[in-house]
């Protein structure tokens, strides 16, 4: 367990200078993911926490979904990182789902990786039925995340 709590510094943590800040990265990912008209029920994996991508002089282009995929890149530098979109569980249509997270409500957040857990809280910042992804910010953060309602009060992001 201690291990676990030893990793959200590293999950929720500012970038480095010089370096571009994932997290943010991962906001502008999400919502580029979020505006595909062709694809409504995906969206887009978080970057892996130790890229060391190189900060980019100019605005880092980011297109549109393609062969389940977004590309990022910074042309000046030369770097390109595509990122897998993931496709979101449909809800049954069968009767209308109360939320299990509401906007304002403070939520435990939980990130899965590989032989290890670790969580936050975090203040939701959208209504989200169990399943549906959802818009989170973390106390420390300033970029906010896309995670997925897996019961009351509680979202995961899954790596």
């Amino acid at each position: 367990m201690t291990h676990a709590l030893l990793m959200i510094p590293l999950l929720f943590a500012a970038a480095t200078p010089g370096y571009e800040d994932l997290a943010a990265l991962d906001a502008q990912i999400s919502a580029r993911a979020a505006s595909n008209p062709d694809a409504p029920r995906q969206t887009a994996a978080l970057l892996d926490r130790r890229l060391r991508l190189a900060k980019c002089p100019e605005r880092v282009e980011i297109d549109a979904p393609a062969m389940d995929a977004i590309a990022v890149r910074c042309a000046t530098l030369g770097w390109r990182v595509r990122v897998p979109l993931v496709r979101i569980a449909a809800a049954p249509a069968a009767r209308a789902m109360p939320p299990l997270v509401r906007r304002g409500e403070l939520v435990e957040i939980v990130y899965r990786g590989q032989g290890f857990a670790a969580s936050a809280s975090a203040t939701a910042l959208e209504d989200g039925i169990e399943g549906a992804p959802v818009r989170v910010r973390t106390a420390s953060g300033n970029a906010a995340v896309t995670a997925i309602v897996a019961a009351p009060g509680l979202v995961e992001i899954a790596r």
